[in-house]
């Protein structure tokens, strides 16, 4: 049974074009991958540091781990910086035209 159509329906349509809006699902798609990966190194970062902790004794490790740390560090930074991007330029700057 297909549902009934409000009038914010309506206006949505005559405002956001389906063209648009396919745009807006492909642009939000990968905004939500990009915030997905974020999830995930944070989250490596802090079994990083647990396992850091635990094996920072051993001869050599400690060099590794803190390389595989900036190594993290690098890939957090370039993610947010790629999320701020999209979301503030390539976002802001379509609405604004």
């Amino acid at each position: 049974q297909p549902r009934s159509r409000g009038l914010g329906d309506v206006y949505k349509r005559q405002v956001i074009t389906t063209a648009a809006m396919d745009k807006y699902l492909q642009v939000f798609a990968l905004l939500f991958k990009i915030k997905r990966l974020e999830y995930v190194l944070v989250n490596t970062w802090k079994s990083h540091l647990t396992a850091f902790h635990s094996v920072k004794k051993l001869p050599g490790v400690a060099g590794v781990l803190h390389q595989c740390h900036l190594c993290q560090n690098q890939m957090v930074h370039f993610v947010t910086n790629l999320q701020h991007y999209i979301m503030f330029e390539v976002c802001g700057v379509s609405l604004n035209h």
